[in-house]
């Protein structure tokens, strides 16, 4: 029994729902899933590149402790991911000392630090899950009850952390580029490579199908 695979079939897989795409439609509904901690402005929403993003303002100048927090509330499992992957810049740097990412199971929390010396520009930050320290127990992964982002002071003027987009990373063991990869061998495996069990026609030449469009599957 030969199986042919299909293209559509990754073509679903490479468009898995995000954890958060960042895109509110306005400052309350931003404000709504990212609770603001002790001190921080809500969150808002702002346009960067011609899309809306999520934008967590950092007024240092009047902020009193040493940091700010927001937390996104949800219910997630992790278990068969490899961890996060979390879009972000930072606009002005000079006041941001680093950048924590704490995530909440019923073990206990595990968080991860960055520099932000690298967030003028838009930044894809890999959090994954055996670099993160845990406060508390272990594991705990197929549950994690919320996602804390925290700004850390490192001066005294405004500034800001700007998110677009909130991913798992590695889910199930393969990465978004493996699947794109893996989705052109399908490609040139149905349309143009041939194959003996079927007269040497390719799978698209034994189901009369036209050029661009692939089969579901042909047992």
């Amino acid at each position: 029994m030969r199986r042919f695979l299909a293209l559509p079939f990754v073509a679903l897989a490479l468009q898995a729902a995000p954890v958060d795409r960042c895109d509110y439609a306005d400052d309350a509904a931003a404000a709504r899933a990212w609770r603001g901690g002790e001190g921080a402005p809500s969150a808002r929403v702002t346009t960067a590149d011609g899309r809306r993003v999520l934008r967590l303002d950092c007024p240092f100048s009047r902020a009193t402790g040493p940091r700010l927090t927001w937390d996104l509330r949800l219910g997630l499992d992790l278990s068969h991911a490899e961890g996060l992957r979390l879009e972000l810049r930072c606009p002005d740097r000079r006041s941001l000392g680093q950048v924590m990412v704490y995530l909440e199971t019923p073990a206990g929390w595990h968080n991860v630090g960055f520099s932000p010396r690298r967030l003028g520009e838009w930044t894809s930050l890999e959090i994954r899950k055996e670099a993160m320290k845990a406060e508390g127990g272990p594991g705990g992964w197929e549950q994690v009850r919320a996602i804390r982002v925290a700004a850390f002071r490192a001066g005294d003027t405004d500034t800001a952390l700007e998110i677009r987009g909130l991913h798992r990373l590695g889910e199930l063991g393969v990465d978004t580029d493996v699947l794109l990869v893996f989705a052109g061998w399908i490609d040139d495996y149905n349309a143009y490579r041939p194959h003996g069990a079927i007269g040497y026609l390719t799978p698209d030449e034994f189901t009369g199908r036209e050029p661009g469009l692939r089969p579901s599957g042909l047992t």
